[in-house]
């Protein structure tokens, strides 16, 4: 009888256990099935967490890339008109300097969306969102000059082949 009632305690004492954790088990040698089965619910848990936080981060990218596209396409809608009104005779010299300084600003806007940030890492830099794609070096002109880490697009040539990334 004191041996069924100890066994009795026993049995107590672990279902107070499992209600106070919270847990059906509190150590891998009470079920080591059930723990093998925890561990990798565990693992698959952080996956899924870890996707979550991937696709917030993607729908952020594609938010912001979207936004700055059609910052862009309104802008040359703008050079488009400016453009248009340029080539007609009228135009004063005077008229065609303002039109030719506004051409000017939308670029700079241009550059300054080419280097849109989106946590410390710029968007439109393909691989290398580590740098921007208009560096700091400007031209003869004031203008941001493309990084040196890029395709040259006016002789095809490649300026730099390092890949950092």
């Amino acid at each position: 009888m004191l041996l069924n009632l100890n066994r009795s305690y026993g049995k107590m004492s672990k279902l107070q256990d499992q209600l106070n954790s919270g847990s059906k088990i509190t150590r891998p040698s009470d079920d080591p099935v059930i723990a093998v089965k925890g561990m990798g619910y565990r693992r698959d848990l952080g996956r899924v967490e870890q996707y979550t936080r991937n696709m917030n981060e993607v729908n952020n990218w594609l938010d912001s890339s979207d936004e700055s596209l059609n910052q862009i396409g309104e802008q040359m809608k703008r050079v488009r008109e400016l453009v248009i009104q340029a080539a007609n005779g009228t135009n004063s010299i005077d008229e065609r300097e303002k039109i030719k300084t506004e051409i000017d600003q939308i670029r700079k806007q241009f550059q300054e969306v080419g280097n849109t940030k989106i946590a410390d890492r710029y968007i439109f830099s393909g691989t290398n969102t580590g740098k921007p794609l208009f560096g700091p070096e400007t031209d003869a002109n004031g203008n941001k000059t493309i990084n040196a880490d890029y395709t040259n697009l006016l002789d095809n040539t490649v300026v730099s082949t390092t890949a950092t990334g």
